[in-house]
């Protein structure tokens, strides 16, 4: 069996379909097509639902991507780094990312990019509306997606996939109520982001249900929207590494925990098919590899939840991702710590730090997963 084809399969699922998985691997789209239809007949068995618009991961795709895709990512760091090594890391990378990301994402990892290369030079520019890698003369470009991403010459890459939750002050809760259902916010002011016009939940049962928005404020400024939150002017939806402290301190609550939101995808955008820069290469590993999205996060999610941070409700067969867990709830099965053991959401809890600064969970020392399907 090849292993450019398990590869290729990784590559579909990262990248949002077969288009941008050939930019990506510099193949004909047919080529990787060819590659996945050939694992799919050496395993004997479907790995992905192909439709007009997108792919989807059946389970057994689920299973495999699980614990295959870390491995592929593990030896694309370990080939940046080695190359990065026989270089002078140096010039200026010019980096455009949206504010609540780079606020809580970017900036340690600069910090620490600076120390470590003393010819390096770092721009971070912030931004609302989208902008043009190539025009604008951008290294990488975080961007957040919400849907499949759309077919272009550039290469994306699965950065995070960060947890979101809705929010609200406790004397909002204590004046307004506590909903128990999402068709509850009908009544209730709503904080949003320009864009939002719906917010989707997965309830305990896996059913999908939608709300849509009448906001009493609007604002792409996730400081804004999480100042409003904490003032009592209404319930937001925000992400769990964005209002960890307040929910600690008190400030806000959580509501409908039973009733989970979808995560919010970042990719990073790099230019298509060149031999990336030395310090565009050692970024991104910096960047994953860094805890900087904040193991605790999913830990405040799960506290006023009965479901699992990044497990999506109802589906007892697909385990999501430990609250310790550098990288948040993935969209695909089994989440990995930054060890790189494999985590089952249902049996596992954050431990002790590992050594490459992510979280490390205790899996059960024997037995095999419960199948919880009755």
């Amino acid at each position: 069996m090849n292993w450019d084809d398990f590869d290729a399969f990784c590559h579909v699922v990262d990248d949002g379909g077969f288009t941008a998985a050939a930019n990506a691997l510099d193949w004909p789209k047919s080529r990787v097509s060819a590659a996945v239809q050939r694992l799919e007949r050496g395993l004997e068995c479907r790995l992905l639902e192909r439709t007009t618009r997108r792919v989807r991961l059946t389970a057994e795709g689920e299973n495999l991507y699980g614990k295959a895709a870390p491995l592929f990512q593990r030896l694309r760091d370990l080939q940046a780094e080695i190359a990065a090594s026989t270089e002078t890391v140096g010039g200026r990378l010019r980096v455009s990312a949206p504010y609540e990301f780079a606020s809580h994402h970017l900036g340690a990892v600069a910090c620490q990019m600076l120390e470590r290369y003393p010819q390096l030079e770092i721009d971070i520019d912030v931004h609302y509306d989208p902008v043009d890698l190539v025009d604008q003369r951008y290294d990488v470009v975080f961007t957040a997606i919400e849907d499949a991403l759309p077919d272009s010459s550039l290469v994306a890459r699965r950065i995070f996939h960060l947890q979101r939750g809705l929010f609200a002050a406790p004397d909002f809760v204590a004046r307004h109520g506590r909903p128990v259902t999402p068709d509850g916010l009908a009544t209730l002011p709503v904080i949003a982001s320009q864009d939002e016009t719906e917010w989707l939940f997965h309830d305990a049962c896996g059913a999908t249900s939608s709300v849509n928005l009448q906001p009493r404020m609007r604002s792409p400024n996730a400081a804004l929207r999480l100042q409003a939150a904490m003032a009592g002017i209404g319930v937001a939806r925000i992400t769990a590494t964005y209002c960890e402290r307040a929910v600690l301190d008190g400030r806000l609550q959580r509501l409908l925990p039973d009733h989970v939101c979808d995560p919010l995808r970042m990719y990073a955008l790099l230019p298509g098919r060149d031999r990336l820069l030395a310090r565009v290469r050692v970024f991104l590993p910096t960047l994953t590899g860094s805890g900087s999205n904040g193991c605790t996060s999913a830990a405040v999610l799960k506290a006023t939840s009965g479901i699992a941070p990044g497990r999506r409700p109802g589906r007892h067969s697909s385990p999501g991702t430990c609250a310790g867990c550098r990288s948040g709830p993935p969209p695909r099965a089994w989440a990995h710590c930054h060890c790189g053991s494999r985590a089952d959401a249902v049996r596992c809890r954050p431990m002790a730090r590992c050594g490459t600064g992510g979280s490390r969970c205790a899996r059960p020392s024997s037995g095999r997963r419960r199948d919880r399907r009755r």
